[in-house]
C-alpha cells in the first residue's frame, strides 16, 4: 500500500494544479456572493433612483414652466378681469349708479324729476335691477343724456315707457329781422325703466356644483337702448 503524502511538496502534480485552483474557485465564488452580487445590486438600486430622480426633476421643471405660463396669463388677464367686474360688477353698487345719472343729466341739461329704484330681478344668467326715470327738457337733451348713459363702462339699457309734451316757448332766433319764423322749444316729460345689471351671486355656482349640474359662463347682456334715443 502506497504511502499518504505528508507535504504539498509530496502531491502529484495533477493535485499541486487542482487544490490550488479549488482554493481560487472557492474565493472566487465568495467573493461574488459575498460581495461582488451585493454591489452589483447596490449599483442596480442606485441606477434605478437615478432614473426616478432624472424623472421627478423633468416633472418638477415642467410644473415650474406652467406655474410661470399661468402666471403670466394671469397677470396679463387682471386688467380685463378689473374692466369686466366694472362692466358686469358683482355687487349692484346703485349709489354709483344713480350718481351717473345725476351728472349725465346735469350735463345734458335736464331735469330728474323721479328716481325710483325697483327690487332686483333674477335672470337666468345675470341679476336686472330696474330704475324708473322721469326725465324733462328738450327732446335733443333727452337723446344727449340717453346716448352719454349708454358711454359709461357698465351695461344699462333702457326701456322708453312714455313721452309727453309738458309745455311750448317760442323765441326769436339771435339777431332775427321782424317777420322771421320764431324758433319754438318744446319741453317734454320721458318716463323710462332704466335697466343695470350684475353678476349672479357665487352661492348660485356653488349649489350648481354641488347638485352636479355644470354651471354656465355668466353672459352679459348686451348693452342696448329703448326708443328714447
Amino acid at each position: 500500500m502506497p504511502a499518504m503524502p505528508t507535504s504539498f511538496a509530496d502531491l502529484p502534480t495533477v493535485a499541486k494544479v487542482a487544490i490550488p485552483a479549488l482554493l481560487c474557485t472557492i474565493l472566487a465564488a465568495g467573493y461574488y456572493f459575498l460581495v461582488h452580487a451585493d454591489l452589483a445590486d447596490e449599483i442596480d438600486r442606485a441606477e434605478r433612483r437615478h432614473a426616478e430622480l432624472v424623472t421627478e426633476r423633468g416633472e418638477a421643471v415642467r410644473r415650474q414652466q406652467e406655474f410661470v405660463r399661468v402666471s403670466q396669463q394671469l397677470v396679463e388677464r387682471e386688467p380685463i378681469d378689473r374692466r369686466n367686474r366694472r362692466i358686469l360688477p358683482e355687487q349692484a353698487e346703485m349709489a354709483a349708479l344713480l350718481s351717473d345719472f345725476n351728472r349725465l343729466a346735469e350735463l345734458s341739461g335736464l331735469t330728474i324729476r323721479n328716481v325710483k329704484p325697483n327690487p332686483e330681478l333674477s335672470e337666468s344668467q345675470y341679476r336686472r335691477i330696474p330704475v324708473n326715470i322721469t326725465l324733462e327738457g328738450q327732446f335733443h337733451r333727452v337723446a344727449k343724456f340717453l346716448n352719454a348713459v349708454t358711454q359709461i363702462e357698465r351695461i344699462v339699457s333702457f326701456r322708453l315707457d312714455k313721452v309727453q309734451a309738458v309745455s311750448v316757448r317760442r323765441r326769436s332766433r339771435t339777431g332775427a329781422t321782424q317777420g322771421q319764423p320764431v324758433i319754438e322749444e318744446i319741453q317734454i316729460k320721458v318716463e323710462l325703466e332704466a335697466s343695470a345689471y350684475r353678476r349672479p351671486p357665487a352661492a348660485a355656482t356653488t349649489d350648481a356644483a354641488a347638485t352636479g349640474r355644470r354651471p354656465r359662463r355668466s353672459r352679459a347682456p348686451r348693452r342696448a337702448s329703448g326708443g328714447g334715443h
